[in-house]
């Protein structure tokens, strides 16, 4: 589907979020209770009882990456028409700007504890696959009612009153820095970007509750890139000049005019050149620890 209006989004669901409406395709919330068997030291052979290990929520987000257009309107006055582009509407949020938001506390939370995190905020993992379109899943470690305030199926009746229009995101949207030369920016054909994010869980006694209290301890990304190239030999010499060492660089995907900052820190562990069907490309692989 490539236009969205504020009238009419089939199939897509907006949840409001921080007082945002955020569009959505697709999303899952989930309870799991954690039973064991216990086995008894003395007794009926075979085990009979079973112990609770606590209750865990998990929410996971899968959707298409929008772009927002102006829209050109007529404005009537008493001499003429005039037309004009309106502004972007500050209510609407996509998936990207959801990932670019969360991330951004994970690492405030991490490296210069500037920030407080709540249920919400516990991002646990990002994958985001660029083909032909843009598509994001994200998880959390909490429940649907704690990450939204409102969740509504979208349509005439229940859309907001509010002026939107935007298509979803193409491969030739995006593009990634992933080198120290702020001004070196790669054009995809195809790619993925995974993040993964570990906590540590702790269940604290008297405090009359079965969930857990979770800790970021740090994330590491990893993916690669399919570009199109028209030298093989330039990007061969800066890729061997770097043998066993780290790119310090502002690792960055830019959708539109959205940067999603990953990381300073990377390694490009492999390299593939291809040729076929008159053009030329090459596969970048990379890993990262990521730091701010």
């Amino acid at each position: 589907m490539a236009i969205y209006t504020s009238n009419f989004l089939s199939r897509w669901h907006w949840l409001k979020v921080d007082d945002k409406i955020l569009l959505i395709e697709s999303m899952t919330s989930q309870l799991d209770k954690g039973v064991e068997a216990s086995k008894l030291i003395q007794g009926d052979s075979g085990t009979h009882v079973m112990a609770f290990k606590g209750k865990t929520w998990n929410t996971s987000l899968q959707s298409s990456v929008l772009i927002e257009v102006p829209q050109a309107r007529v404005l009537n006055t008493s001499s003429q028409l005039k037309s004009y582009a309106a502004p972007f509407n500050s209510a609407y949020r996509d998936i990207f700007d959801l990932l670019i938001t969360d991330l951004s506390d994970i690492r405030q939370f991490l490296f210069n504890n500037s920030k407080v995190l709540q249920p919400k905020n516990l991002l646990t993992s990002a994958q985001i696959t660029i083909d032909n379109g843009i598509n994001i899943s994200l998880a959390y470690n909490a429940s649907f009612s704690q990450k939204f305030q409102e969740i509504r199926y979208i349509s005439i009746d229940t859309a907001p009153n509010l002026d939107f229009i935007a298509r979803t995101a193409k491969n030739y949207d995006c593009k990634f820095y992933v080198s120290n030369d702020p001004t070196r920016a790669y054009s995809i054909f195809s790619g993925s970007v995974s993040v993964n994010i570990s906590y540590a869980k702790m269940f604290l006694l008297n405090l009359e509750s079965d969930f857990p209290i979770y800790s970021p301890q740090g994330y590491e990304f990893s993916g690669s890139f399919v570009i199109p190239l028209t030298d093989f030999n330039l990007l061969k010499t800066r890729f061997e000049a770097k043998d066993n060492q780290i790119t310090i660089a502002n690792f960055s995907i830019l959708v539109g005019t959205r940067y999603l900052k990953l990381g300073q820190a990377t390694i490009e562990d492999s390299i593939k050149f291809s040729m076929g069907n008159s053009l030329k490309t090459a596969e970048i692989s990379f890993k990262g620890f990521a730091r701010i």
